[in-house]
Parts: structure tokens; sequence; C-alpha cells
């Protein structure tokens, strides 16, 4: 399951591949502790907060974005984001031979 528009992006006008789909992302993103994020990363240009100072004031850490690690996950991490009232919007993905699109 996904939220709209998941899965849409396209690599030279081909569909990625699925571990490419979830990797390449994430990559991006760069680690989910900002500060150990390198410069060529969205956390690592824009982020401000540190896993560690985040644990050292009981606060959940202030991330830039965020990307679930799995399918199984996505259903809790939209509603951690969207709330019950939006949990409509989640849909499966669409796929084409068995490869999300």
């Amino acid at each position: 399951m996904c939220p709209p528009n998941c899965g849409a992006s396209t690599s030279a006008g081909r569909p990625p591949s699925p571990s490419a789909t979830a990797s390449t992302p994430r990559r991006g993103f760069g680690p989910t502790g900002p500060a150990a994020a390198g410069p060529d990363t969205i956390r690592g240009q824009f982020a401000a907060d540190s896993l560690e100072k985040a644990i050292a004031e009981g606060r959940l850490i202030d991330n830039l974005i965020h990307s679930s690690d799995s399918t199984e996950v996505v259903p809790r991490d939209f509603g951690i984001w969207y709330g019950p009232a939006k949990k409509h919007l989640l849909r499966a993905p669409h796929t084409v031979n068995g490869d999300p699109r």
C-alpha cells in the first residue's frame, strides 16, 4: 500500500526495478540521524537536528523527510503522519507484470 502517486518515478522513460525504487530514494535522503548524513543527501543539506540530541531531550527527532523501510510498515507510518481521517488515501500500488509502477 502507498499514498497517492507513490512508485510513479521513472528512469529514462522506464520504470525502475523494485529494488531501485526503494534503495535509490533512501540513499538520497541520507541516514535517519541527520548529523550522520552526508552533504550530498537531503538530510545532510537541510536538517539541523541529531538523533543523540533528540534522545537526550526525550523527544522524536526533527527529521526533514520520511521513507518507510518496508511496505509492511507503510499503513502504520501513514497513520502517524496523516491520521486515521486520511486512511482512505492509502492504496495498493499499481503493478505491471508484478512490478510496482
